[in-house]
């Protein structure tokens, strides 16, 4: 029904492979991308010494994500990511709570989104888990300077080859929305699905989304990689249509090669480990080698569109 969309580094030109429907017909026509999608994304210390709490301190209370004492005064002045500590109750690794799902609706996405990629794969359910304890999910916020929104980092979107013969990816980011229509039983059904994927009970897969490793991204607009934020009812890319375009999605992952001491995603915070804790770079976290085409990538068109149902907005959206 779709045809793939090729995102170019810093989008200023994409190749788009049109199919008409039913007759598949194909045309590359190369445009500029539109000035919409030029945002720039940072986080300022202006914005997190207000004496009113901003857009990402209210979202990460209800997401039960707090910064580390040893980072509470810093305020870094270049592109880095800072490991945000766990500050869920008890309760929440039993069940989900019917009073406060918000919470685990991104990281039970993020986690359900690192399955999914693996359905095509021919793995077992015991395999499938050794590869998300591997290269588990990872969930990234950011701050952007219109409107004190917040973004998270929904994935990675192949954009061709650097020089080198290395994939270049765009990094997608969508906007977090603390009014976001979190259901319980869409919840509970998300995990139902990892469950079975991956073989197990529904408190392991709890804590497999609770302990999910999450960072707040400083200074995303002084970063050498690619951040893009698209939305369904703005900032698509020039010439893409919803009908007749899409792209894979990638999960975002951490590498194999980077390791946290376990007890830093935890909800019980051990000084001494804080202590040593260091800002990363996006390099050491984030895995861009994938299994390709063996994996089955998120679909971008799908995505926005359902994610606009959930936000309230263009509710009989509906793909063709």
């Amino acid at each position: 029904m779709a045809a793939n969309f090729t995102v170019f580094s810093r989008f200023s030109t994409a190749v788009l492979q049109h199919g008409r429907r039913n007759r598949g017909q194909l045309f590359k026509p190369t445009f500029k991308s539109s000035p919409s999608l030029a945002r720039s994304l940072m986080v300022g210390p202006r914005k997190l010494t207000f004496g009113k709490k901003t857009d990402l301190e209210l979202l990460m209370q209800h997401m039960k994500l707090d910064r580390h004492e040893k980072f509470s005064g810093l305020l870094p002045t270049s592109f880095c990511a800072e490991l945000l500590a766990n500050r869920c109750e008890d309760m929440d690794y039993k069940m989900v709570r019917s009073a406060q799902p918000f919470f685990l609706n991104y990281r039970v996405e993020l986690l359900k989104q690192r399955v999914q990629f693996m359905e095509e794969m021919k793995l077992t359910p015991r395999q499938k888990r050794r590869d998300v304890e591997r290269y588990p999910p990872v969930l990234m916020l950011s701050f952007a300077n219109q409107g004190f929104s917040t973004h998270y980092l929904r994935g990675l979107i192949h954009c061709g080859e650097d020089m080198n013969g290395n994939a270049k990816f765009v990094h997608f980011l969508y906007e977090c929305h603390p009014k976001l229509r979190s259901y319980v039983f869409e919840i509970e059904s998300n995990l139902s699905s990892v469950c079975e994927e991956l073989g197990i009970t529904n408190e392991c897969a709890l804590k497999m989304a609770i302990e999910m490793p999450c960072f707040l991204l400083w200074n995303v607009d002084k970063a050498t990689e690619e951040f893009k934020v698209i939305h369904r009812d703005y900032g698509l890319p020039s010439g893409y249509n919803i009908d007749f375009h899409t792209a894979p999605i990638y999960p975002p992952m951490t590498k194999a090669s980077f390791k946290l001491k376990h007890a830093l995603l935890t909800n019980k915070s051990i000084p001494q480990l804080v202590k040593d804790l260091e800002l990363f770079s996006m390099s050491d976290i984030l895995e861009n080698r994938f299994e390709l085409p063996h994996g089955r990538p998120e679909d971008l068109s799908r995505f926005l569109v359902d994610s606009s149902r959930a936000e309230g907005v263009n509710e009989n959206a509906e793909l063709v």
